[in-house]
């Protein structure tokens, strides 16, 4: 019986996956179900709590946006799109505010060498105009010195936006490359050891592969359901990292 009532609410949660997607007219693509499963299963509350402040109307936009924050699988590749959007538009407005300020300082250069050749070749100019030169050079000092620091201070939010881009590059990279229950390398993470282990088809040491098998957690499953699995493998994970040598993967 206890059986029978696991299958089945599993059954019922899938069934509740497809069947609020097609009542809100979300399409189906594989990381759409990937989110609504997750917000429908409960696993995550505060992504169920965003989920369900979407309204009967999310748009696909709003559905990839919330896929990003909580850095699901599926939507990996959209986060990395956004990161790279971010970045460049980071790097043009700093590459933009220093023509700006390179080419105002081309004029206030030409301005100061004006000054400076008149007071060389003119010795007896009147003191009226050395004044109104002096003002002229003072003011454009002035603000050239504001530009300079909005520049700095443009650098240093630039400087910080790209250090947000980088955690978020991190957390990306755990989340295509972590189980999201043990926090362990994955299979796509693994297969990353093993194409640097064997890049051009030779090993580049010696090296082992041990194979372990956790048995009856299907059993396990099927009993007491699926949070207790997981609850098992979260125990079991520590063990794994305890039981290998600091360099081992």
């Amino acid at each position: 019986p206890q059986l029978d009532a696991n299958q089945a609410q599993n059954a019922a949660i899938l069934l509740k996956v497809a069947q609020t997607m097609a009542k809100l007219g979300v399409a189906p693509f594989p990381r759409n179900y990937e989110l609504f499963y997750e917000a429908l299963s409960g696993h995550n509350p505060q992504l169920s709590r965003e989920f369900a402040a979407l309204g009967a109307h999310p748009q696909q936009n709003q559905i990839e946006q919330l896929g990003v924050k909580y850095h699901l699988s599926g939507f990996a590749a959209i986060e990395a799109d956004t990161i790279r959007a971010d970045t460049a538009r980071s790097i043009a407005a700093v590459a933009h505010a220093l023509k700006d300020s390179i080419a105002k300082k081309d004029v206030f250069t030409a301005m100061l060498r004006s000054f400076i050749t008149r007071l060389e070749t003119d010795p007896v100019a009147g003191m009226s105009d050395f004044a109104d030169d002096t003002a002229r050079l003072r003011d454009a000092a002035a603000v050239f010195e504001r530009e300079e620091k909005a520049i700095v201070q443009a650098m240093n939010e630039t400087v910080a936006q790209l250090g947000g881009i980088d955690s978020d590059i991190e957390a990306m990279r755990k989340a295509a490359t972590r189980d999201p229950i043990t926090g362990l390398p994955n299979r796509i993470a693994f297969s990353a050891k093993l194409t640097a282990l064997y890049d051009d088809g030779k090993a580049v040491g010696p090296a082992a592969l041990a194979l372990v098998t956790v048995e009856g957690l299907r059993e396990m499953g099927d009993r007491h359901g699926a949070t207790t699995v997981e609850k098992a493998l979260k125990k079991l994970a520590p063990e794994f990292r305890k039981s290998v040598k600091k360099n081992d993967f």
